[in-house]
């Protein structure tokens, strides 16, 4: 009986959709699964019709996202059957609910076995179905022998041939080790010599996939797939089924194209010209049409055909017809023909010597570089690059960085273009400073998406022309005089200037005091000789060590690595926090009280301390004791915690626990710490001291000096917003316990953040404030990788917690999200702040980050 006759599924179907919410659709699913449970219990006295209507609900209940634990041994008696009717109920539910890991799928493999092996198509059909849905290593091994028979028998009608060809095709793709290989490049060539097309493009899909590992085997099918291109391209005898828009099974022409493109080359100088015959015939008949279909059908076997002619015409004798035919392509307004014609016209460039007649395109190709479409935006990329040289490289390079300045392409793009854009400048450019400021510019609205290999390779240009190392020391030490400077630059900047400074020494503005400060400003106030992070430790010290020795230290240079070594890109690490949250830098020293030394001086002291007349303390090494009291949890986290809410943990140790709880109000806030001795014991010497931050004004009456045993003291600290700053105030905190002194310096999470507020815009508000902000350093943009896997609903709860309020239904594109908020200070008062994320789909691990205000110091921040 027919599935829409069935009025019980049909009723059920009907109530399930009519739930009102999902704690009904559950009720009524639970209700119906104990009918269904009670009704299999009595299983012989179920008619055909009921076990039918009840495995169709076990399906659409399966559908609907719920799991079965009973029904299967039911739907493998229906596969057994002897009746079509329920066979094919059986087949149909068992190819939707088991897997090829399913246990079940033991107990169905004789059914189905004996389903291939008879004698009757329609069962073998639904058989061989199943099979090629379900696949499963244990499956395959045991069906692969007869479905292998099936293919090769000639009493078989071409239906189940062509279900039997596609069904060894799936095993093979999913667990080749189980065909027999060294048997089928005989039978492919019988298989070849088939006259139904049907069968014909399912042996050729097949000869495909085969000829893709091992080529050399399937050699005497090359003259046989020639034969049948020819028999198709003259029209010879072709069935109107297999006819579309006039073409002759334009399929098979395309997979034939296909394997000969796999298969090697011929040897038999007729069967050269006759293959080149009939790839001309192709190249010279194909032409756009007002039919869709047919255009894509015929530009379909057109550049497979080109891709062909490039493998085997060695003499080159059609590459000319093929340029002919592909330049119409670069200005074709249809995106889609556009794109593969360009990239069919990037590999003809590749192989052949067809770059002038290319050139004549040139403006066409950049202007197809402004595209929105990312498939056309990289393939005009990949032929820019193709078409380069001395002669139109400036004209190409000052295009590509128009380009990355107003562009907002997807990550892979820019990047792409980054890169090329440098490659090109170093590999052709006649003007070694041009090329210093085309690496620069690129670097300074590029940022992160020029990759290392295209600055060093200026640091190493320069370094081996000393005619422009003034010039690049100049432009370095112009660059990093800019408020907002990236740290690529800053890379460069310091290498630039490291080694060629001396020259400038004459210039004002330019002595080793003021290059030096230049760049400092760009790093925060840390002592690296205290820095939680190990490398910076270690050549802080080393540095430190270096500036006490009486030795002299020999001025020759270091010899540079090699190319292969500055192939080499550093391994970056992951971000387990909101990507462009400027997490501070945390400074804790916790050691039984000695002599404090400076490890580095006066060298990154404040500015009215000259670093180059202080002295430094002898001993490198006396503020590096082992620390007597550890914390007894992570202190970033904690920190990072507090930063997105405010209650919690700031610090604790086996003597103290410092709690926090805050409360922000516009540009003010008040913060209690709560001050905890956890010993018997009292604790002496307590002092608490505040070192604020100039955009901060605090009032902090500080710590009474001793906290009796098991108890706990409340200190309130009143901050108020002066301006944007990005680094948190310290907390000094030390105390005295058992005779022993404790200092712990903590930052204290009163970030940026705690000053937001959420604001609430409509669209026309968000984006005319947007797009009045058009570069930096009003709207600043970075591209940040090495994420973790993190979804977009996972940066709106992140961005929430900041006090970033994000915009739901301003964003159009799902895998971005906006976000606005008002940053209160006392001096500027209310600012909007402005976010937005734009998350790359094919790799979860990278976004871009753009942030504007009117306020650029806000921005950078």
């Amino acid at each position: 009986m027919a599935m829409a006759s069935m009025r019980g599924l049909q009723m059920f179907i009907t109530d399930v959709r009519n739930c009102q919410s999902k704690d009904q659709e559950m009720a009524r699913v639970e209700k119906e699964l104990n009918k269904i449970r009670m009704k299999f219990s009595y299983e012989k006295s179920l008619s055909s019709y009921e076990k039918k209507k009840y495995v169709w609900k076990l399906l659409y209940i399966h559908i609907l996202g719920y799991q079965l634990d009973f029904g299967h041994r039911e739907v493998l008696s229906l596969v057994g059957s002897h009746k079509y009717a329920e066979k094919q109920v059986g087949y149909m539910v068992a190819g939707c609910l088991l897997h090829e890991n399913h246990e079940f799928l033991n107990l169905i493999t004789k059914a189905i076995r004996l389903d291939i092996i008879g004698r009757s198509e329609t069962y073998q059909c639904l058989a061989l179905t199943m099979i090629g849905n379900i696949g499963g290593r244990d499956f395959a091994e045991a069906l692969a022998p007869d479905v292998q028979k099936l293919v090769v028998s000639g009493s078989c009608r071409p239906l189940v041939r062509k279900k039997a060809i596609l069904c060894l095709l799936h095993i093979y793709r999913k667990h080749p080790e189980v065909i027999q290989l060294d048997i089928w490049p005989d039978h492919i060539v019988n298989l070849l010599d088939e006259r139904d097309y049907g069968v014909l493009l399912c042996v050729m899909t097949l000869l495909v996939a085969l000829a893709s590992n091992n080529p050399q085997q399937y050699y005497y099918c090359v003259s046989k797939c020639v034969r049948i291109l020819e028999r198709l391209l003259r029209s010879q005898s072709i069935p109107q089924d297999y006819t579309f828009y006039g073409i002759p099974s334009p399929w098979l022409q395309v997979k034939t194209m296909q394997a000969l493109q796999l298969l090697p080359l011929l040897e038999d100088p007729s069967s050269v010209r006759l293959l080149l015959e009939l790839l001309e015939r192709v190249v010279i008949g194909t032409d756009i049409t007002q039919s869709i279909n047919k255009t894509n059908v015929m530009h379909a076997a057109l550049f497979e055909a080109m891709e062909l002619i490039m493998l085997i015409d060695t003499q080159q004798s059609l590459i000319p017809r093929c340029m002919v035919s592909l330049s119409k392509f670069v200005s074709l307004r249809e995106p889609n023909l556009r794109c593969l014609g360009m990239r069919v016209l990037a590999r003809l460039l590749s192989v052949a010597d067809v770059r002038d007649n290319v050139c004549v395109y040139e403006t066409d190709i950049l202007f197809s570089l402004r595209e929105e479409d990312r498939s056309i935006q990289k393939v005009s990329v990949d032929l820019l690059y193709e078409i380069c040289d001395a002669t139109n490289v400036k004209r190409i390079v000052e295009e590509s960085w128009r380009y990355l300045c107003f562009s907002t392409a997807e990550f892979d793009v820019q990047e792409s273009i980054a890169t090329k854009a440098g490659l090109l400048a170093e590999k052709y450019a006649t003007d070694c400073s041009w090329y210093v400021d085309v690496v620069l510019l690129l670097v300074e609205k590029g940022g992160a998406l020029v990759p290392d290999d295209v600055w060093r390779g200026l640091i190493q240009c320069v370094a081996e022309h000393d005619d422009i190392q003034v010039y690049a020391a100049t432009k370095a030490r112009e660059y990093i005089s800019k408020p907002m400077v990236h740290e690529t630059m800053l890379k460069i900047a310091g290498s630039l200037l490291g080694d060629n400074s001396h020259l400038l020494a004459r210039k004002p503005g330019y002595t080793p005091k003021e290059i030096f400060w230049a760049l400092h400003d760009k790093f925060s106030n840390v002592r690296y000789g205290e820095h939680l992070e190990a490398d910076l430790q270690q050549r802080a010290m080393g540095f430190f060590s270096l500036s006490q020795q009486d030795q002299n230290i020999s001025n020759e240079e270091p010899k540079r690595q090699s190319d292969v070594l500055l192939q080499e890109a550093p391994v970056k690490s992951s971000r387990d926090s909101l990507p462009g949250v400027r997490y501070f830098d945390f400074l804790i020293t916790s050691t039984a009280r000695a002599p404090e030394v400076d490890l580095l001086g006066d060298l990154v002291a404040p500015r009215q301390n000259d670093p180059f007349q202080t002295g430094i303390t002898k001993d490198p090494f006396s503020s590096m004791l082992a620390p007597a009291v550890q914390p007894t949890g992570n202190l970033i986290e904690w920190f990072n915690a507090l930063c997105y809410k405010d209650t919690g943990i700031l610090y604790e140790d086996p003597y103290v626990q410092i709690g926090i709880k805050a409360q922000y109000q516009g540009p003010r806030g008040e913060i209690n710490f709560y001050l905890g001795n956890k010993q018997s014991e009292t604790l002496t010497s307590v002092r608490a001291i505040i070192l604020p931050q100039p955009h901060l004004r605090v009032e902090f009456p500080g710590a009474p000096p001793s906290i009796q045993a098991a108890e706990q003291i409340q200190v309130l600290l009143k901050v108020a917003c002066l301006y944007a700053g990005r680094i948190a105030p310290l907390l000094d905190f030390s105390y005295m316990v058992s005779g022993m002194t404790v200092s712990v310096k903590l930052r204290i999470p009163i970030v940026i953040s705690k000053f937001l507020q959420p604001a609430t815009l409509s669209a026309n508000d968000f984006f005319s404030a947007w797009r009045a902000l058009v570069t930096a350093p009003n709207k600043l943009q970075e591209v940040i990788r090495g994420l973790q896997y993190s979804t977009v609903s996972e940066f709106s709860d992140k961005l929430n917690g900041l006090r970033i309020g994000v915009a739901t239904g301003l964003e159009p594109n799902p895998n971005n999200l906006v976000a606005a908020s008002s940053f209160h200070s006392e001096t500027g008062g209310a600012l909007l702040c402005m976010v937005r994320i734009e998350t790359d789909p094919a790799d979860k691990t990278q976004l871009r980050l753009t942030v504007a205000s009117p306020n650029s110091r806000l921005a950078l921040e």
